[in-house]
């Protein structure tokens, strides 16, 4: 029981000189190969290395503009977008006709946190806001 009862035979084809060189052949081949991968996977990586430090230095360029464009904005289209809400909403208060439209966008100003939906307190139902004048009835003549 000790003994291998399937023993491998031994092929005298196998072990001829022509598939030794050939075998070592390809070991050769598999080496060259794998160092042939090393070489090209370490100079793709310092290309993306140098791509990924350009890039950045170019997005710190592009932020700083994008930094200024957005001071001005803050600056001098926000507050007049903004008291362009508000008067809207002024004209919303005297004007039914407008609160659906307002309703509609009220989110949207919320979301971009502007609060001008809210109704004050301190104005009497039906009298209109302070700043806006009276809604009259007779035609303006021009």
């Amino acid at each position: 029981m000790n003994e291998i009862e399937n023993k491998p035979v031994s092929t005298p084809a196998l072990e001829t000189p022509d598939l030794r060189e050939q075998i070592q052949s390809l070991r050769h081949l598999v080496g060259s190969v794998l160092i042939l991968m090393v070489m090209v996977s370490g100079t793709l990586t310092i290309f993306l290395l140098r791509q990924m430090k350009t890039a950045s230095t170019q997005l710190d360029a592009y932020r700083a503009q994008a930094n200024n464009v957005m001071g001005i904005y803050r600056q001098q289209q926000e507050p007049l977008m903004l008291d362009f809400a508000k008067r809207i909403q002024l004209y919303g208060q005297t004007h039914p006709d407008i609160a659906p439209l307002l309703a509609k966008w009220d989110p949207v100003f919320t979301n971009w946190g502007w609060k001008i939906s809210a109704q004050s307190s301190a104005t009497p139902a039906g009298a209109p806001p302070a700043g806006v004048a009276p809604r009259s009835n007779t035609p303006s003549k021009k």
